[in-house]
């Protein structure tokens, strides 16, 4: 009878432990509130997966359970923020049609002004002199620059920071100093829109 008693109390103890869980993890910005009984469900079913390989020799079953619940609690806040970076989920095509009764067969072109977006997003097409005003502008502060700052600024948009240290044979750290004395060049210019 004490066995099963005690047993009980851990199994209290651990749902109160995925309680307290997944109540923690909607304070994050990962989650919302209106998950906490998913979550807690969720920490539930992973608990009673993991229990199994729980060996009361090596140590305490609630010491257990709360390592296994914050492992996978890691687990969701990776895959929930991946998810977030998910190009598929916000990607918009101008050539989607747009639900309108009122106009039917309109597509995303025909609502948006895109010299209007893609001025106001900082793209879109420029017109013939204010490239070459931006070219003649971005040249001149290139040429300013030292012989060692225009080979990483001529390499920056291809290469990585490892990858340019190592083939100039500098640290990292260097190639770092050297980006923030470029864009201060540039910025110096008033060209800290193009950087």
């Amino acid at each position: 009878m004490g066995r099963r008693s005690r047993r009980q109390t851990t199994d209290d103890q651990i749902a109160n432990l995925v309680r307290l869980k997944a109540k923690k993890l909607v304070r994050t910005e990962e989650f919302r509130d209106c998950e906490t009984a998913d979550l807690t469900q969720e920490l539930s079913l992973y608990w009673l997966q993991c229990r199994a390989q729980f060996r009361p020799e090596r140590g305490n079953i609630l010491t257990f359970a709360d390592i296994v619940l914050n492992r996978h609690i890691c687990n969701l806040l990776a895959a929930r923020h991946a998810a977030k970076r998910d190009c598929a989920l916000c990607a918009v095509s101008l050539d989607d049609p747009v639900d309108d009764e009122d106009e039917p067969g309109m597509t995303r072109h025909d609502v948006y002004d895109r010299d209007r977006y893609f001025s106001a997003v900082g793209g879109g097409d420029r017109g013939g002199k204010d490239k070459d005003d931006l070219r003649a502008d971005l040249s001149r502060v290139l040429r300013a620059l030292p012989p060692k700052l225009q080979e990483l600024a001529l390499r920056l948009p291809t290469q990585t920071v490892t990858g340019i240290a190592a083939d100039m044979r500098v640290s990292r750290e260097t190639i770092h100093a050297w980006r923030q004395q470029i864009r201060a060049a540039f910025e110096d210019a008033g060209l800290a829109d193009y950087l």
